[in-house]
């Protein structure tokens, strides 16, 4: 295995002449249009700022987030994409996704503490030189009121910072990212037991297996019941990423009629997965588990009902009002930097938060490409492998906390799934989960969408 490297890089030790900057602005111009009008501004002799640094791509769809990060990640003070008109897209709908992606990532990286203003996209026609001049100087313009970028990313020091969240007793350390009864085992002693037992009896007559928790050796699994008898070992709490498990045994036998118990957020999972062509919907029988009042308030769950479910077993909650984890992020920019920083810097990179996510199924996983995440580096560079794995929950995050769970330095993770959530809901109306029938706004990988 790869040593860490002791010593930063060049890029972890700037050394920046704050008066005297200049913006280094990288620029993705798609080849048939704004690369085009970028050209037109030239031979024309319209005047606009030097610092942009011109990358030509086929279609501004091509350009991912990962890529837009790792700009940043080396020292890029702004990014601008520039592509086509809608309705003009020699690919048809390329400049579409760039608006939806770029819209996505903007605001997420203002979640992280990196200014919203350093990423810019906009739509420039082959006949629009004084456009293309006139976008590139407002733009730059808007970088030059920034820090450079060199001076904030790898110098930022968070234990210098007062805006840490506190216990109260003055440990900065601490958020309850993990509730008190996340692993207490609930079985034979929940009211809900019985109820959930009868409902699987009845339900063992018409599919093959049923997929639930069992309880065996102080400790809970998941299991494919087969027959009633097998039913007494029935596990109600802690949770576990049954949607995955679904998976799995579906890879296997196609033809296999299963139920499934399942809470609302596993549900939702299973529909997300359904629309990406992960499970056979139409093959699964849902039996959905109402949480109780203490379980909705440990998963933070502002969604606790299921809905898709041919039965419920148990009352359902009402949803939690209030995040107390969300809540902690700060407001400014550098404060949210130096939080992050506090807490990504723990970071192990074990891979644990992508390997209990039931939403993480990419067969090619953008943290594990040497572009984007280095090898061999402890934590790993912020922001890559962070806000890579947050703007890929972005539409499919269905807030059913498995990677806070798994997580052994219990990073906040979800504070950024939730937020970047809110903002698929608030531009596009889309709430993962809630139908089968709506159509995901966003797809990152070429893996999304064409089974398993």
């Amino acid at each position: 295995m790869k040593e860490p490297r002791a010593e930063p890089s060049r890029r972890d030790r700037p050394h920046v002449d704050e008066a005297r900057f200049e913006p280094v602005i990288l620029g993705f111009l798609c080849n048939w249009c704004s690369y085009r009008g970028a050209d037109l501004a030239g031979t024309s002799r319209m005047k606009y700022p030097p610092n942009l640094r011109a990358i030509r791509v086929p279609c501004s769809g091509r350009i991912s987030p990962e890529l837009v990060l790792r700009a940043f990640r080396e020292g890029a003070d702004g990014v601008l994409v520039l592509g086509c008109h809608f309705g003009d897209c020699h690919y048809q709908e390329g400049n579409y996704r760039m608006a939806r992606r770029m819209a996505v990532l903007g605001r997420l990286i203002g979640y992280a503490g990196i200014e919203s203003e350093r990423l810019g996209w906009d739509y420039v026609s082959a006949a629009e030189g004084q456009r293309f001049a006139r976008l590139v100087s407002e733009f730059t313009e808007g970088i030059r009121g920034l820090p450079p970028i060199a001076t904030r990313l790898p110098s930022m020091d968070p234990a210098s910072l007062a805006v840490l969240p506190s216990d109260g007793d003055g440990n900065a350390s601490r958020i309850d990212v993990a509730a008190e009864g996340d692993h207490v085992v609930r079985a034979q002693d929940d009211p809900r037991w019985d109820s959930l037992r009868q409902a699987g009896a009845e339900l063992l007559a018409e599919v093959e297996g049923i997929v639930a928790l069992r309880h065996a050796h102080g400790d809970v699994a998941p299991h494919l019941y087969a027959t009633e008898e097998e039913l007494d070992d029935l596990a109600v709490w802690p949770k576990y990423p049954l949607p995955e498990t679904v998976r799995l045994l579906q890879a296997v036998d196609s033809e296999a009629r299963l139920g499934v118990v399942c809470r609302a957020c596993e549900e939702r999972g299973l529909v997300e997965m359904a629309k990406r062509g992960q499970v056979d919907w139409d093959r699964l029988t849902l039996i959905g588990l109402a949480c109780s009042p203490d379980e909705v308030q440990a998963c933070r769950c502002s969604q606790p009902a299921p809905s898709h479910a041919q039965v419920v077993v148990g009352e359902p909650s009402a949803p939690a009002t209030a995040d107390p984890v969300l809540e902690a992020l700060p407001e400014t920019a550098e404060e949210r930097l130096a939080f992050w920083r506090y807490w990504t810097d723990r970071c192990i990179k074990c891979y644990a938060c992508r390997d209990a996510c039931p939403q993480c199924f990419c067969q090619a996983c953008a943290l594990e490409e040497d572009h984007w995440v280095e090898r061999g580096r402890l934590p790993p560079p912020f922001p890559m492998f962070h806000l890579i794995k947050a703007v890929h929950m972005a539409g499919k995050c269905v807030a059913c906390r498995e990677c806070e769970m798994a997580c052994p330095a219990e990073i906040p993770l979800t504070i950024l799934y939730r937020m970047v959530n809110q903002d698929t809901e608030e531009l596009f109306g889309y709430r993962p989960g809630s139908d089968l029938e709506s159509v995901p706004p966003l797809l990152l990988s070429q893996e999304e969408g064409v089974g398993p």
